[in-house]
Protein backbone atom coordinates (compact mmCIF):
# COMPACT_ATOMS: atom_id res chain seq x y z
CA UNK A 1 0.00 0.00 0.00
CA UNK A 2 1.54 3.54 -1.10
CA UNK A 3 1.36 6.59 1.44
CA UNK A 4 -1.37 8.33 -0.24
CA UNK A 5 -3.81 4.62 -0.34
CA UNK A 6 -2.72 4.60 3.43
CA UNK A 7 -3.60 7.95 4.20
CA UNK A 8 -6.93 8.00 2.38
CA UNK A 9 -7.73 4.66 4.40
CA UNK A 10 -7.14 6.60 7.50
CA UNK A 11 -9.19 9.46 6.49
CA UNK A 12 -11.68 7.50 5.98
CA UNK A 13 -11.52 5.24 9.18
CA UNK A 14 -11.71 8.97 11.16
CA UNK A 15 -14.84 9.88 9.04
CA UNK A 16 -16.50 6.40 9.57
CA UNK A 17 -15.47 6.59 13.43
CA UNK A 18 -16.92 9.61 13.86
CA UNK A 19 -20.33 9.15 12.33
CA UNK A 20 -20.29 5.72 14.54
CA UNK A 21 -19.49 7.44 17.59
CA UNK A 22 -21.94 10.34 17.36
CA UNK A 23 -24.61 7.87 15.95
CA UNK A 24 -24.35 5.54 19.00
CA UNK A 25 -23.26 8.22 21.47
CA UNK A 26 -26.20 9.86 21.21
CA UNK A 27 -28.33 8.13 23.03
CA UNK A 28 -26.42 8.93 26.25
CA UNK A 29 -25.51 12.57 25.17
CA UNK A 30 -25.14 15.45 28.19
CA UNK A 31 -26.16 12.55 30.74
CA UNK A 32 -23.99 11.81 33.49
CA UNK A 33 -22.59 8.18 33.57
CA UNK A 34 -24.34 7.02 36.91
CA UNK A 35 -27.64 8.04 34.75
CA UNK A 36 -26.51 6.10 32.20
CA UNK A 37 -25.98 3.02 34.35
CA UNK A 38 -29.09 3.50 35.99
CA UNK A 39 -31.75 3.28 32.95
CA UNK A 40 -29.31 0.70 30.78
CA UNK A 41 -27.81 -0.95 33.56
CA UNK A 42 -24.54 -1.45 31.75
CA UNK A 43 -22.56 1.12 29.44
CA UNK A 44 -24.03 0.65 25.48
CA UNK A 45 -22.39 -0.72 23.13
CA UNK A 46 -24.95 -0.44 19.99
CA UNK A 47 -27.64 1.21 18.30
CA UNK A 48 -29.73 1.88 21.47
CA UNK A 49 -33.13 3.78 22.30
CA UNK A 50 -32.08 7.37 23.22
CA UNK A 51 -31.98 8.15 27.50
CA UNK A 52 -35.34 10.27 28.15
CA UNK A 53 -33.25 12.97 28.86
CA UNK A 54 -30.97 13.05 26.13
CA UNK A 55 -31.54 15.79 23.36
CA UNK A 56 -31.68 13.13 20.60
CA UNK A 57 -34.32 11.52 22.38
CA UNK A 58 -36.29 12.09 19.37
CA UNK A 59 -34.25 10.01 16.90
CA UNK A 60 -34.28 6.29 16.48
CA UNK A 61 -31.34 4.28 17.30
CA UNK A 62 -30.33 4.04 13.60
CA UNK A 63 -30.78 7.83 13.15
CA UNK A 64 -27.91 9.90 13.14
CA UNK A 65 -27.41 13.53 14.83
CA UNK A 66 -27.36 16.34 12.68
CA UNK A 67 -23.40 16.74 13.44
CA UNK A 68 -23.19 13.98 11.23
CA UNK A 69 -24.89 15.44 8.15
CA UNK A 70 -22.41 18.58 9.06
CA UNK A 71 -19.61 16.53 9.41
CA UNK A 72 -20.57 14.81 5.81
CA UNK A 73 -21.17 18.88 4.20
CA UNK A 74 -17.32 19.83 5.54
CA UNK A 75 -15.60 16.64 3.98
CA UNK A 76 -17.78 16.96 1.06
CA UNK A 77 -16.30 20.60 1.00
CA UNK A 78 -12.73 19.45 1.05
CA UNK A 79 -13.05 17.55 -1.76
CA UNK A 80 -15.11 19.46 -4.35
CA UNK A 81 -13.14 22.28 -3.54
CA UNK A 82 -9.82 20.66 -2.58
CA UNK A 83 -9.20 23.26 0.01
CA UNK A 84 -11.16 24.38 2.60
CA UNK A 85 -12.98 27.23 1.44
CA UNK A 86 -15.26 28.68 3.99
CA UNK A 87 -17.35 30.78 1.17
CA UNK A 88 -18.26 27.35 -0.60
CA UNK A 89 -18.62 25.65 2.96
CA UNK A 90 -21.35 28.35 4.01
CA UNK A 91 -23.15 28.21 0.74
CA UNK A 92 -23.19 24.03 1.46
CA UNK A 93 -24.55 25.01 4.87
CA UNK A 94 -27.05 27.59 3.80
CA UNK A 95 -28.62 24.89 0.74
CA UNK A 96 -28.80 22.20 3.75
CA UNK A 97 -30.60 24.88 5.84
CA UNK A 98 -33.00 25.56 2.95
CA UNK A 99 -33.35 21.76 1.87
CA UNK A 100 -33.61 20.08 5.21
CA UNK A 101 -37.45 20.03 6.63
CA UNK A 102 -36.57 18.81 10.02
CA UNK A 103 -32.56 20.00 11.83
CA UNK A 104 -32.06 17.27 14.17
CA UNK A 105 -30.75 19.37 17.70
CA UNK A 106 -28.88 21.81 15.59
CA UNK A 107 -26.95 24.62 17.94
CA UNK A 108 -29.40 27.49 17.29
CA UNK A 109 -26.82 30.07 16.97
CA UNK A 110 -25.89 27.69 13.79
CA UNK A 111 -28.93 28.33 12.17
CA UNK A 112 -29.23 32.01 13.33
CA UNK A 113 -25.93 32.47 11.59
CA UNK A 114 -27.04 31.03 8.30
CA UNK A 115 -30.05 32.42 8.04
CA UNK A 116 -28.46 35.56 8.65
CA UNK A 117 -25.63 34.68 5.62
CA UNK A 118 -28.49 33.97 3.70
CA UNK A 119 -30.28 37.00 3.84
CA UNK A 120 -26.94 38.86 2.72
CA UNK A 121 -25.32 39.73 6.10
CA UNK A 122 -21.79 40.06 5.84
CA UNK A 123 -19.53 37.79 8.16
CA UNK A 124 -17.48 39.81 9.81
CA UNK A 125 -14.87 38.13 13.24
CA UNK A 126 -15.15 40.61 15.77
CA UNK A 127 -13.23 38.99 18.54
CA UNK A 128 -10.94 36.16 18.58
CA UNK A 129 -9.45 34.42 21.90
CA UNK A 130 -7.19 31.42 21.52
CA UNK A 131 -8.72 27.79 23.58
CA UNK A 132 -5.70 28.58 25.82
CA UNK A 133 -7.78 31.31 26.69
CA UNK A 134 -11.19 30.71 25.90
CA UNK A 135 -13.55 27.54 25.65
CA UNK A 136 -16.67 27.78 25.20
CA UNK A 137 -17.50 24.47 24.32
CA UNK A 138 -21.14 24.93 23.00
CA UNK A 139 -20.91 28.15 21.59
CA UNK A 140 -23.78 29.56 22.82
CA UNK A 141 -24.09 33.16 23.93
CA UNK A 142 -26.38 35.76 24.87
CA UNK A 143 -26.04 39.53 24.84
CA UNK A 144 -27.29 41.73 27.54
CA UNK A 145 -27.00 45.32 26.03
CA UNK A 146 -23.22 46.15 26.23
CA UNK A 147 -22.00 42.54 27.34
CA UNK A 148 -22.09 39.34 26.21
CA UNK A 149 -22.20 36.34 28.42
CA UNK A 150 -21.36 32.47 27.60
CA UNK A 151 -20.10 29.35 29.36
CA UNK A 152 -16.03 29.04 29.77
CA UNK A 153 -14.57 25.62 29.62
CA UNK A 154 -15.68 21.60 28.70
CA UNK A 155 -19.31 20.05 30.08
Amino acid sequence: MDMEEFLRSKFRGTAVGAALGAAMGKAVAEIPADAVMDYYGKPISGFVKSHPSSPYDFLKPEEVPAEVELFKLALESLIEAKTFDPHYFAAKLIKWLDEAKFHRYVNPTLLNVLRALKEGEPPEEVYYRSASELQNHHGGMVQVGDYIYFGHGHN
